[in-house]
């Protein structure tokens, strides 16, 4: 079911980017899976191709020379994205270049969820962590996270964020805002091999050949959901037995109810008392003797037992 102008329909017109500029987006080599991200954001059918308002085709670069060409820096944050060893360092440094230039930067977080294929999604907290984003990226002129950054997840949630990361890009291009940027002495650059790369771990999409991921929070949560279902499911109904046909249903019938006479009216005559009998032994006794049943009295010739 969908509602009437919600997210999930909606269409962007993305316009080309601002004068003398020649791409909307920036995707660094080292930011594993950004340049996944703009080239699924671009195959979409969220943006709007015909009439006046056209969009504009989603132009990209990986080329860090670019850069000033540019009116954002598509940064995506995942499990992979301060955990790649010195292609981290390598991006770290990208960002640098693109505060320094003042170029807008654009946060997209794979969010967790319960359903849909690995995508490397974490919790935004794990961003705050000593030994994921660096601490001088984290608060100050230099925040990489001021912004609210936009959620993705995946089957039918897939939609609404692409659509709410084509509107942020549509209406946040902006003229240079540079910000200087002072890299703290405490700093200590990741060193090392990127676990991801040797994964082919580019596809944001698709479950893929990845390591263990660094929060399980997903499987964890597939796990619960499944151990819940199987404690609270009810006990199967046992099947109707089938009735013999020489078994009959004694059902009690209610007592006849008495209407009273109309106003004015004499009470009607009592009918004579008949005398009271049980048929079932009267049946048995005469069965006994090789009789027939006794028939049945009239109310207008009552007849004792004795009779």
């Amino acid at each position: 079911m969908y509602l009437q102008d919600e997210m999930a329909r909606a269409k962007i017109s993305l316009p080309p980017p601002l004068s003398e500029r020649k791409h909307h987006l920036f995707c660094s080599e080292f930011n594993t899976g950004a340049l996944a991200l703009a080239k699924e954001l671009k195959q979409s059918d969220i943006f709007v191709t015909k009439g006046k308002k056209a969009s504009a085709a989603l132009s990209f670069t990986t080329s860090v020379d670019n850069l000033a060409e540019c009116d954002h820096m598509l940064v995506l944050l995942d499990e992979r994205t301060w955990t790649s060893g010195a292609d981290t360092a390598k991006f770290v440094e990208h960002v640098h270049v693109a505060m320094r230039i003042g170029v807008h930067i654009c946060c997209a977080h794979e969010s967790p969820a319960v359903v849909g294929p690995l995508r490397h999604a974490c919790d935004f907290a794990l961003m705050f962590h000593d030994d994921w984003t660096p601490a001088h990226l984290t608060g100050g002129p230099t925040n990489l996270y001021k912004e609210m950054d936009v959620a993705l997840k995946g089957e039918e949630w897939r939609k609404p964020g692409l659509v709410a990361l084509a509107a942020k890009l549509a209406t946040s291009a902006r003229e240079r805002r540079p910000i200087k940027v002072r890299v703290p002495a405490s700093y200590e650059p990741k060193t090392g091999a990127n676990p991801w790369a040797e994964a082919g771990g580019d596809a944001c999409t698709g479950p893929g050949a990845v390591p263990e991921p660094i929060n399980n929070a997903v499987e964890d949560a597939r796990t619960s959901l499944g151990a819940a279902a199987a404690m609270v499911a009810p006990p199967p109904k046992p099947a109707p037995q089938s009735r013999s046909s020489d078994e009959v249903e004694l059902v009690s019938m209610p007592p006849a109810r008495t209407i009273p006479p109309p106003p004015g009216l004499a009470p009607a005559a009592s009918p004579p008392a008949v005398a009271q009998s049980n048929p079932v032994a009267d049946f048995v006794s005469h069965r006994r003797k090789g009789l027939f049943p006794p028939t049945t009295q009239s109310h207008a010739q009552p007849t004792s037992l004795e009779a």
